[in-house]
């Protein structure tokens, strides 16, 4: 393996560690402690945050913004405009499309770029259209097919993928309480939804 490393406090030493099989490009911008594994592609322009893992396979195409703290797992396919937040777990073989013609349309000719908020889980298998947002701490089920937004909160699942729930940021479901309060029996934390 190729390490990088730089001193910290002079106490110890935080490693960037890139497996020789990975290309990466000069223009890509490595955060500390971040791990990129065999046979990864990260382009130009590329920024990935400090404490981060980069699975086996994992393709990264220009302009992709990755926070502190994410795990992309192995054979993921990030293509242009994505913007993944701080402490995001994406799971094996997820496709962030990248097939923008068909949405032309919907966006007047401009798509904005799809965002994954903080703390969000995005399941195995999972197809995520270009131009939309996840919401915070939600989890999309493996195998989804993401056609619009997800609320923060949020569990969602299918083809296309529905609400199916909600999960508290201690990731236990909610319960329904009241009419529009959701509870946590994990932390008693009460969440509001319309």
């Amino acid at each position: 393996m190729n390490a990088l490393s730089m001193q910290y406090n002079n106490h110890y030493t935080i490693k960037t560690t890139i497996h020789e099989t990975a290309e990466v490009s000069d223009e890509a911008f490595i955060g500390l402690g971040t791990q990129i594994w065999h046979q990864c592609q990260i382009n130009s322009g590329v920024a990935i945050g400090n404490n981060c893992v980069i699975g086996k396979g994992v393709f990264i195409d220009h302009k992709v913004r990755i926070g502190d703290n994410v795990k992309i797992q192995n054979r993921t396919s990030i293509f242009l405009d994505v913007i993944i937040e701080n402490n995001v777990n994406i799971e094996p073989h997820v496709c962030f499309s990248n097939s923008k013609k068909i949405l032309l349309n919907k966006y007047n000719g401009k798509i904005p770029p799809t965002l994954v908020k903080a703390g969000a889980t995005i399941g195995e298998g999972t197809v995520i259209l270009p131009g939309v947002v996840i919401g915070a701490y939600s989890i999309v089920g493996q195998g989804s097919i993401v056609t619009q937004d997800i609320p923060d909160y949020s569990y969602v699942q299918g083809n296309p993928a529905v609400i199916a729930g909600y999960i508290c940021e201690c990731n236990q479901r909610l319960v329904l309480k009241e009419e529009t309060a959701w509870y946590c029996s994990g932390c008693d934390k009460i969440y509001n939804f319309q």
